[in-house]
């Protein structure tokens, strides 16, 4: 066990793991909780921090900057400062990532009022290598695909941004993290998957190779509930015929809206298939 900050700084914390990129900072801020926890634990034989300690808040802290990251969203109810502390390592994130909540509208109001600069639109005119697409649970169980869907018409508006965020969108269900079940075990994820499917069938073309969003999209079109053998069985038999009838024709429309090569094409779709036999890519095995 490694505490990141042993002075309980959520500055300290963010200036050690700015490099890590967005998952690796996902985990070390999950970690890093559950470390002083069990420090503290160790130290003093009690369970719970002291109300108002540094210990607390700073693990309210961390907590805070979970959520945002997968909600899209800062919480309401978080520290005053949080957003400021936390802008160097945002403005690092924002490069690569975006968001559709109020990530990047905090961020840059920050940026402003103490810096008199902006991070420009790193949103979805802008250049970030990856766009984050938050479902949240509310939206799943409402079967309400607009807010998700007025994002993904945009990709679509002009064979100029297809090309753009080729391969550089990723989708994520917020909710579902203490559930003992899988998204796609869930019949509300299902439907609402299956509903923004019928809208926006282009998942091949757009979603990137790198992440598990794609993965999550595909299992929710496979039977939950088989055993190893009933998978084995099934599943390359549904990935077949949702690949054949649906997924690879709108992959091949989106290629023909932005003029794409038979050998760009014939990559994409190789690329495709490796991502759902082998899993999502690592820097390993970059084609």
């Amino acid at each position: 066990m490694k505490l990141i900050s042993e002075q309980c700084s959520l500055v300290d914390f963010c200036s050690k793991v700015i490099k890590r990129g967005y998952f690796g900072i996902m985990e070390a801020a999950s970690a890093e909780i559950s470390y002083q926890r069990r420090s503290y634990r160790e130290k003093t034989g009690q369970m719970v921090f002291p109300k108002g300690s540094h210990q607390e808040q700073y693990c309210q802290d961390l907590q805070a900057l979970v959520y945002a990251l997968t909600n899209g969203n800062f919480p309401e109810h978080r520290r005053a400062g949080l957003v400021r502390d936390i802008v160097p390592m945002m403005q690092e994130i924002l490069k690569e990532y975006g968001f559709n909540g109020n990530i990047q509208q905090l961020v840059e109001e920050e940026l402003v009022k103490h810096h008199g600069l902006n991070l420009g639109a790193l949103d979805i005119h802008g250049k970030a290598d990856t766009l984050v697409i938050v479902v949240s649970r509310e939206e799943v169980n409402s079967v309400d695909i607009e807010p998700a869907l007025e994002i993904l018409k945009q990709l679509i508006s002009s064979p100029e941004m297809a090309t753009n965020y080729k391969e550089k969108i990723d989708i994520s269900f917020h909710g579902y993290e203490t559930d003992s079940s899988e998204l796609f075990e869930i019949p509300e994820v299902r439907n609402y998957v299956y509903k923004l499917d019928t809208e926006f069938p282009f998942w091949l073309y757009f979603l990137s190779k790198y992440h598990l969003g794609l993965q999550a999209l595909l299992w929710c079109f496979l039977p939950p509930y088989l055993t190893e053998e009933a998978k084995a069985e099934i599943f390359p038999q549904k990935i077949d015929e949702l690949l054949t009838k649906s997924w690879l024709p709108a992959m091949n429309h989106i290629g023909k809206f932005v003029e794409m090569s038979d050998k760009e094409n014939k990559i994409m779709t190789e690329r495709a298939m490796r991502y759902i036999t082998q899993g999502r890519f690592r820097e390993s095995n970059i084609a």
